[in-house]
């Protein structure tokens, strides 16, 4: 997966704790939408190792979920997100740490020398993680799920890191059928008109940006038009597009510099941004907005921030 794909990595005893994700600083790299920047962990106690989930979305051992507490890891193990295989697990016999024991010794009988219980206190093993992830089941899950659902674009937006490309047609994405309201000249005549209104004070008041944009909108439902393109008049248009424009530019800014906040571990400057990114834009039922409410209730939870 990504560019680690098909290798192996032979980890030891001074490789603990080792991560995997999709960020360039984890020891194992897995370019996967699923995958969340720091996933995972892999660590050895004792002469065991443990895998532990880092991420809401979770990683899974066969049947079992691992959360922070972990689950320890046996010979032939395979750590999933879901339904897609992310790394195998490969113990070999040597000097060094060993698998998991099983905990259903008591089903194994005394004469039999391969119970895996027995195994793990005859010898000691050395873990070295294989990647071999199945790209190609994993790609047909994926167009499997979208075509299932009939929407473009990654998966679990609401926890996926926006780009300027994402922000912008997040903002400027079409209403849909059920998001209109049955046709009224009269009420989409007044919001446009104070969306006019609010437009035409934005330079003097910033904050009258969003208000201008939800009045925009809220006029288009009543006529009962998806885009921008519904309005009557050209010069409505072109009023709209500016407002639009300014409005996503100033998300795009607030929300990269979040980003860039996380990634030094500054979350008060990530907070602050974030919390300004839900002021700026004020519409709660947007995968935008809730995206921005994830990235700041994260900052928080890492920062310590009590809000």
């Amino acid at each position: 997966m990504g560019s680690q794909t098909g290798k192996r990595v032979l980890l030891t005893e001074s490789d603990s704790p080792v991560t995997f994700g999709r960020d360039v600083d984890n020891r194992i790299i897995l370019d996967d939408p699923r995958v969340s920047r720091h996933h995972g962990r892999l660590i050895l106690e004792g002469d065991q190792w443990r895998v532990e989930s880092l991420s809401s979305n979770g990683v899974r051992v066969g049947w079992r979920s691992a959360g922070k507490k972990g689950l320890r890891l046996r010979d032939g193990d395979t750590l999933k997100v879901g339904e897609v295989d992310l790394l195998g697990v490969g113990l070999h016999s040597g000097g060094g740490p060993r698998a998991a024991e099983d905990q259903d010794d008591e089903d194994w009988e005394d004469g039999d020398q391969e119970g895996p219980a027995k195994k793990g206190k005859r010898s000691n093993l050395w873990l070295f993680v294989g990647i071999y992830v199945l790209v190609i089941v994993g790609i047909f899950i994926v167009i499997g799920q979208v075509l299932d659902r009939g929407e473009p674009g990654p998966p679990d937006i609401q926890r996926q890191q926006l780009t300027a490309t994402d922000i912008e047609n997040l903002v400027r994405r079409r209403l849909t059928e059920d998001e209109m309201y049955p046709f009224n000249q009269q009420r989409g005549d007044q919001a446009l008109a104070e969306a006019l209104e609010h437009a035409l004070a934005v330079d003097i008041q910033p904050e009258r940006l969003f208000p201008a944009y939800r009045s925009f909108r809220e006029a288009l439902r009543h006529y009962r038009r998806d885009s921008y393109l519904g309005l009557p008049d050209p010069d409505h248009r072109t009023v709209y597009l500016e407002v639009e424009r300014r409005l996503t530019e100033r998300i795009i800014t607030l929300y990269q510099r979040g980003l860039d906040a996380h990634r030094t571990n500054d979350f008060v400057a990530a907070d602050r941004a974030f919390s300004r990114v839900l002021e700026v834009f004020q519409d709660p039922s947007s995968d935008l907005f809730r995206n921005a409410v994830y990235f700041r209730n994260l900052a928080r939870q890492r920062g310590g921030l009590n809000r």
